[in-house]
C-alpha cells in the first residue's frame, strides 16, 4: 500500500504540472479497472494489493479534480523543485 502511494504521489504532482487538469479522468479510469481486476481475482494477497492500488488512483484522481487543483499553478510546487531533499 505504501509503496503504491510513493508511485502514485509524484506521478499526480508531474502529470498536473505537465497536463494541468485534464488528465483527472486517467487515474479513474485506472482505478475502476484495478477495483473491477481485484474484485475477480482469486488470489486474496494479489487481489489485496490491487485493491490498495486502486485506492491510490482515486484518491489521486480526487486530489485533482477536487482537492489540490492549481498547486503547481499557484507556485507550491517550484518552492518544492528547488529543495534538496538530502540535506533535510
Amino acid at each position: 500500500m505504501f509503496l503504491s502511494i510513493g508511485i502514485c504521489h509524484p506521478a499526480v504532482i508531474k502529470m498536473e504540472y505537465y497536463w494541468g487538469k485534464k488528465s483527472w479522468w486517467i487515474w479513474l479510469v485506472v482505478g475502476l479497472i484495478c477495483c473491477g481486476v481485484s474484485l475477480k481475482m482469486t488470489n486474496q494477497i494479489a487481489s489485496t494489493i490491487l485493491g490498495g492500488f486502486a485506492f491510490s488512483c482515486f484518491w489521486a484522481s480526487m486530489r485533482y479534480s477536487f482537492k489540490r487543483s492549481g498547486s503547481c499553478r499557484d507556485g507550491s510546487l517550484r518552492t518544492l523543485r528547488g529543495m534538496n531533499t538530502m540535506n533535510l
